[in-house]
């Protein structure tokens, strides 16, 4: 993607000549499957198919100049589009220079499944430090609430003596009241006593309820390790990605080391391999690359899309008379049936 950055900030510098002749355009482009494949030096993909259609409509001629050629040579040309997807993020979005999106896409993580026995995770989710963090929660909310009734009783209630003993029958009143064991053999006497027990026999109901659920789901899920659901999530883990992508500036950005491949293939073998615990890309590439590959070696991976990102492809040209022009015929291909059939056919979704 840098390239296509690189043409036209080039062309916008050089103040190209806008108003090229629109029957034989000059397309400059980038592999990045499954939008732009190249194979023995012939250009296809899922963005060249939708602007064959485009151009088809519009009864466009056009010539495409690939990396290959020379980004040099290239830049330095009238060029009129681009047809390899620019990665535009909401937040530098120019309606002049880029087309209507036909493709919305956000970065994706792939890890290995780890799995065990519900036994094991069992073990190991009870000593979990959610799992501690809640039973210190409970134990301090009981000898607050504990340690209040002894304050309020321990002068005129002989079940909660004033010496030391008299706090351990507190805590003793607090964990049976919380339980709704109710014994008995404990019971407030004064105003402000029997107030506080009926405030905490009613929040007990509450946190008792929280305390069964939120203890279920940490005990019995997380069955499968290596989940990533945010990027935070990221710096704990050796992290692949392709060199020199949108991907790899984004995860240095924050500050995410990365392992870099030149492909997705090497990136997910080292994936599959050990050798890294996680490799980032965009879940269009690696939708398409993990559609080609062998079911066994795809049911091991899980595919995560990561939250707050979202990647717009579009068409981009210098010239926005061009963009206006074809816009129209550009959503009503990516609106139709035609658009579905092209998007399985490189594994995707709308």
């Amino acid at each position: 993607m840098k390239f296509i950055y690189l043409i036209f900030s080039v062309l916008l510098a050089s103040n190209l000549q806008a108003d090229a002749k629109e029957d034989n355009l000059v397309f400059g482009i980038d592999e990045d499957p499954p939008f732009v494949i190249v194979d023995d030096g012939v250009a296809k993909g899922l963005s060249l198919e939708l602007w064959d259609a485009v151009a088809d409509s519009l009864s466009i001629k056009y010539t495409v100049l690939m990396k290959d050629n020379g980004e040099h040579d290239i830049a330095l040309r009238k060029m009129n589009l681009a047809v390899a997807p620019l990665v535009a993020m909401s937040d530098t979005w120019n309606d002049d220079f880029s087309s209507e999106p036909f493709y919305i896409s956000a970065m994706a993580v792939a890890t290995v499944k780890k799995t065990v026995s519900p036994w094991v995770a069992f073990f190991e989710n009870l000593f979990s430090v959610n799992f501690l963090k809640m039973i210190v929660f409970l134990v301090v909310l009981n000898m607050v609430v504990g340690f209040l009734v002894w304050i309020v009783e321990r002068k005129s209630n002989n079940e909660f003596p004033a010496k030391f003993k008299g706090i351990g029958d507190g805590l003793w009143w607090s964990w049976v009241t919380m339980t709704t064991v109710g014994y008995g053999d404990k019971v407030p006497a004064t105003g402000s006593g029997r107030m506080i027990a009926a405030v905490w026999m009613l929040a007990s109901v509450l946190v008792v309820s929280g305390f069964t659920a939120a203890a279920s789901s940490e005990l019995t899920a997380r069955k499968i390790y290596n989940n990533v659901n945010s990027f935070a999530d990221l710096h704990k883990m050796k992290v692949g990605c392709l060199k020199d992508s949108n991907t790899s500036l984004y995860l240095n950005h924050k500050g995410i080391k990365t392992v870099e491949f030149q492909d997705v293939g090497d990136g997910v073998g080292y994936l599959l391999k050990g050798y890294i615990d996680a490799f980032v890309d965009e879940n269009a590439s690696l939708a398409y690359f993990l559609a080609k590959q062998d079911a066994k070696d795809v049911a091991s991976l899980m595919i995560t899309d990561l939250p707050n990102n979202r990647e717009y492809y579009c068409f981009t040209s210098p010239n926005p008379l061009l963009i206006q022009k074809i816009n129209p015929y550009l959503l009503a291909i990516v609106e139709s049936p035609q658009w579905f059939t092209m998007l399985k056919k490189y594994g995707l979704n709308e």
